[in-house]
């Protein structure tokens, strides 16, 4: 009796025993409750970038060739309604002389501030300072936007008797040297040309060059009998050539120009001769970029417009537009290019 007494007070011992250690153990862990991503701060806003005054005052638009020629009524087709977009007057200032290299290293002494810049061509901004030292190169503008592009073109007075190029060519030879032509300027589109065509003509010399200030007084030259023929733009010619007082023996296209689908091009006729002036604009190196953007979108805004672009076409100046960007890269490009053809062809003479 006394046995089975000690075994029930053992168990119930050791069941106590049990119980008094599992009251004293840590309990389990417990994963703590999720809780929510902290929420991410908004990104402060970007402080606006705070416009530029621009214009305030008058901008001078340089023209590297005199009044009346087609750059001149170019500049001003498109400055008049600018002048209006951008809040300010836009005067035209014509700087012949030179190639365009009067008007061109104006540009480049300017203070870079948008309130000086230039309506220019090929011939100023990429043949001349090509031809020598001239006091400026590519590197001393800021291109703006381009407008325009014509092919050049060979043109002669009707009452010459010629009307083909070989006629022409022909004639030239028998008297080496006599026959004459005009340009725009020395080194200019058209000086160039006429190089370009006898180098592949194998006949430097063939031609005596004659330079004016603008496009329409070599036309005038030609009109009037003082000079034989003449290497130029369709700007300047186009309407005298339409009432056949003028005749087009050559155009300086990759393909026919719509303008002139009856015109052989050089390269038709056996000359591999394409060049032509573009048109653009351009201010001094180093000009803020908000003022270049401001005036290539105001640009850009005014030869869109139908009435500007129908007043361009009527001077045969049909709108080719290039951004700032594109412009620039044209720009830069060209320059070399014509260095490496100019450096030929005289190496050549």
């Amino acid at each position: 009796m006394m046995k089975r007494s000690f075994s029930i007070i053992l168990v119930v011992a050791m069941v106590f025993t049990v119980f008094a250690f599992a009251g004293c153990s840590s309990p389990a862990p417990v994963a703590p409750a999720p809780t929510e991503a902290p929420e991410t701060p908004e990104a402060p806003e970007a402080p606006e970038t705070p416009s530029i005054d621009y214009p305030t005052r008058n901008i001078t638009v340089l023209v590297p060739f005199s009044a009346g020629g087609s750059t001149d009524l170019l500049a001003r087709i498109i400055t008049d309604p600018l002048s209006q977009n951008l809040g300010a007057p836009m005067v035209v200032d014509n700087r012949p002389g030179g190639g365009g290299a009067i008007a061109m290293n104006a540009l480049a002494a300017a203070a870079p501030d948008g309130y000086t810049i230039a309506l220019t061509s090929l011939g100023p901004a990429m043949l001349t300072p090509n031809q020598g030292d001239v006091g400026y190169s590519d590197e001393e503008f800021a291109p703006i936007t381009q407008v325009s592009f014509l092919p050049s073109m060979l043109f002669i007075g009707a009452d010459k008797g010629f009307t083909t190029l070989a006629e022409l060519v022909e004639a030239a030879e028998e008297d080496f040297g006599a026959m004459t032509y005009s340009t725009s300027g020395a080194g200019g589109t058209g000086h160039v040309a006429c190089e370009l065509f006898l180098a592949e003509l194998g006949k430097p010399g063939l031609f005596n060059m004659v330079p004016f200030d603008s496009g329409t007084e070599a036309t005038t030259a030609v009109l009037g009998g003082h000079i034989d023929f003449s290497f130029g733009d369709a700007g300047d010619t186009a309407d005298y050539i339409a009432d056949g007082t003028l005749i087009a023996l050559a155009i300086a296209s990759e393909e026919r120009d719509p303008m002139f689908p009856d015109v052989p091009t050089f390269r038709e006729l056996g000359y591999d001769v394409i060049i032509g002036p573009w048109w653009g604009f351009a201010a001094p190196a180093g000009t803020p970029e908000e003022i270049l953007a401001i005036l290539d979108e105001g640009i850009r805004e005014v030869i869109e417009d139908p009435e500007v672009a129908e007043q361009m076409i009527r001077i045969n100046n049909p709108v080719v537009y290039r951004n700032t960007a594109e412009f620039t890269a044209k720009w830069h490009e060209d320059f070399e290019m014509y260095r490496t053809i100019i450096a030929e062809i005289q190496a050549n003479q």
